[in-house]
C-alpha cells in the first residue's frame, strides 16, 4: 500500500509545474460519486480496460470455445449464445471507442489552454 506522500509523487511526478498549482484543489465530487444506477467516470474507465485486458488476453480462449461448440454451419451469428457474446464484445467495442473519444476531447481542451 503507498503512503500519502508516495501516491502524490505517483501522480505529479511527470508533472512538477503543474503539481505546484493544482496540487491542493480536489477533483469535484461529481466525477467520484457513486451512483445505485452508474459508474463514475474512473469505475467506468477501470471496468472497460479490465474488460479489454481480459478479453485481448484471452482471445484464442474465446475462438476455440467457438470452434469446438456446435455453430456448425450456422456460422457466428446462428447460435443463440454466441450472438449474446458477438453483441457483448461490440457494446464493449463501442463503449471503448466512447471512452476514446471522450479522452480526445479532453486532450484538445488541454492542448487548447497552450496555444
Amino acid at each position: 500500500m503507498l503512503t500519502e506522500e508516495a501516491f502524490r509523487e505517483r501522480m505529479w511526478g511527470g508533472f512538477p509545474a503543474l503539481r505546484k498549482v493544482l496540487e491542493d484543489q480536489r477533483v469535484a465530487d461529481r466525477f467520484y460519486g457513486p451512483t445505485s444506477v452508474s459508474d463514475n467516470l474512473f469505475n467506468k474507465m477501470d471496468r472497460l480496460l479490465k474488460l479489454e485486458i481480459l478479453v485481448s488476453e484471452n482471445a484464442s480462449d474465446i475462438l476455440e470455445a467457438f470452434k469446438e461448440s456446435k455453430v456448425g454451419d450456422q456460422g457466428r451469428g446462428g447460435d443463440p449464445e454466441w450472438r449474446k457474446i458477438l453483441d457483448d464484445l461490440a457494446h464493449l467495442s463501442e463503449d471503448l471507442r466512447a471512452a476514446s473519444n471522450d479522452l480526445g476531447h479532453k486532450s484538445a481542451r488541454i492542448a487548447a489552454l497552450i496555444r
